[in-house]
């Protein structure tokens, strides 16, 4: 089965997947996203840093419950460093007043309203694609100025 349109992201998440990776065009009447946004992070006390003052600004300033906003993670080291630093956890300990951190890989499948995606390293296409993927309305990347170039944020 061929997917015509991308149903599940907003129309700026949509084209910017569908331009760095291919992909079904998102429906023309989409709505907007929130936002895409980028913060350079090149070293693992950038991202933690990046990420808590994303994590306030998402949860704080724009409104999302913890439970709607994901955390995704490059790889387990990098997952394993933001839980133990921002007392973050696993899919299975999700609840109403706390935030899921999990690696890309094990977040196929999942989406949430706002994800952070969080790669100080260097993380492949197919992980760049599904991590940017599970975002429904708003989205930001945390890493590298390599990531940003190649998904167009820099």
């Amino acid at each position: 089965c061929e997917l015509v349109n991308n149903c599940r992201n907003t129309y700026q998440i949509a084209q910017m997947l569908r331009k760095q990776f291919g992909g079904a065009p998102s429906p023309s009447g989409g709505p907007e996203s929130e936002c895409v946004t980028w913060h350079e992070a090149n070293t693992m006390d950038l991202a933690i840093g990046a990420l808590g003052i994303e994590i306030d600004r998402v949860v704080d300033e724009v409104g999302h419950e913890p439970i709607n906003v994901l955390i995704l993670a490059s790889t387990r080291a990098v997952r394993d460093s933001l839980r133990e630093a921002l007392a973050l956890v696993p899919w299975e300990e999700r609840s109403e007043a706390a935030i899921v951190c999990e690696t890309v890989h094990r977040a196929k499948g999942l989406e949430a309203d706002y994800v952070i995606l969080v790669a100080p390293d260097e993380i492949s296409d197919e992980r760049l694609y599904v991590g940017i993927s599970r975002a429904v309305v708003g989205l930001t990347v945390i890493g590298n100025k390599v990531v940003a170039d190649r998904l167009g944020l820099s």
